[in-house]
């Protein structure tokens, strides 16, 4: 009983996604509602198992399968994406495959972004996210995303969460990207770009302005300014000194391990 019940679900699909005729958006969303509690058990099922014992491509093939069948279900696709990201990402020792996993899971968001008609900011919002959480977690993977993307994790994340605020102005997404932009100097110290990390400095001090928490910003704003003197040869306090800021720790911690 089960095959002919899907079988017509997909069919109610392929009418709603293929045969709607122009300005018919609404009466193809209502054939996918009726279809959805029958097709959607069934394909969650082959992506999840794609995903655990699958190939990446039988994977982000069943996601965009998802993608084509439910365009506004944003919050699917971000877990969907989630799972790339982070599960199969962690599963990978080499970094280059762990970045391939990550890539898959931002390119689905991509794609969803593109095709999703409801809360594109979360969307962006997810993808700053992944890309922070996973170079913060692995420090292995974030020199390979610099080497293959030519950017650096955070200074992706900040672009998505820039898109974000342009779409949808939000305090949280405005203080979430100050406070991005005080652990992107790093980044460009890691690389020998001082006169860049100065710059995103200045920028991070601006930012911070204008949160809500001006107590615990201006103590981040002092620390970076103290950050600032050193690097223009305005202080005698070394890194290594300003490491012993908690305000400073995370951000410097990369740089002082790096190889000289």
């Amino acid at each position: 009983m089960r095959l002919p019940l899907l079988l017509l679900a997909c069919g109610l699909y392929g009418l709603g996604a293929l045969a709607a005729p122009p300005g018919a958006g609404a009466a193809a969303d209502r054939v996918r509602d009726l279809a959805r509690p029958w097709v959607m058990p069934v394909l969650w099922a082959r992506a999840e198992a794609a995903q655990r014992a699958g190939t990446m491509a039988e994977a982000v093939t069943q996601g965009r399968l998802l993608l084509r069948l439910w365009p506004d279900w944003a919050e699917g696709h971000v877990l969907f994406a989630s799972r790339l990201a982070f599960e199969a990402s962690l599963a990978e020792r080499d970094p280059g495959l762990a970045l391939d996993r990550l890539q898959a899971g931002l390119a689905l968001l991509d794609e969803a972004l593109a095709a999703c008609r409801r809360e594109p900011a979360e969307i962006l919002v997810a993808m700053a996210s992944f890309a922070e959480i996973r170079a913060r977690q692995d420090p292995a993977l974030a020199r390979a995303f610099a080497a293959r993307l030519g950017v650096s994790a955070e200074a992706y994340a900040d672009a998505c969460l820039a898109r974000a605020e342009a779409v949808e102005p939000r305090v949280t997404v405005a203080e979430r990207r100050a406070y991005l932009a005080a652990r992107l100097i790093g980044a460009w110290l890691r690389a020998g770009a001082v006169g860049e990390a100065r710059a995103t400095l200045a920028l991070a001090d601006q930012r911070l302005a204008g949160v809500r928490d001006q107590e615990n910003a201006a103590a981040w704003r002092a620390a970076l300014r103290r950050l600032d003197a050193s690097l223009a040869g305005r202080s005698q306090e070394t890194l290594s000194d300003l490491a012993r800021d908690p305000h400073l720790a995370e951000i410097l911690a990369p740089v002082l391990a790096a190889p000289r």
